[in-house]
């Protein structure tokens, strides 16, 4: 009866061990998740950022040309109809 006692025990004390590993590697690997997560939205919203910088530069030069001089200059909508 000791024995099985004994045994039962061992048996508790390893299952709940083996549960606590799970937990804690169930918290390392969502914090690695969380982590990445993080990291995604930074460099996602840099590359948003630099794509609505495009568009609003590029409009502004459909707009109003691009402020150069000579062969590169580009004219604008606005100056277009000035003229018109």
């Amino acid at each position: 009866m000791e024995t099985a006692k004994t045994d039962a025990k061992t048996a508790y004390d390893t299952a709940r061990k083996e549960v606590t590993d799970a937990d804690d590697e169930y918290k390392t690997e969502n914090g690695k998740i969380d982590a990445l997560q993080k990291v995604y939205d930074e460099k996602y919203a840099e590359k948003k950022e630099t794509r609505d910088q495009y568009f609003v530069d590029n409009t502004k030069e459909q707009l109003y040309g691009n402020g150069k001089k000579g062969d590169q200059k580009v004219e604008g909508l606005v100056d277009k109809v000035r003229k018109a």
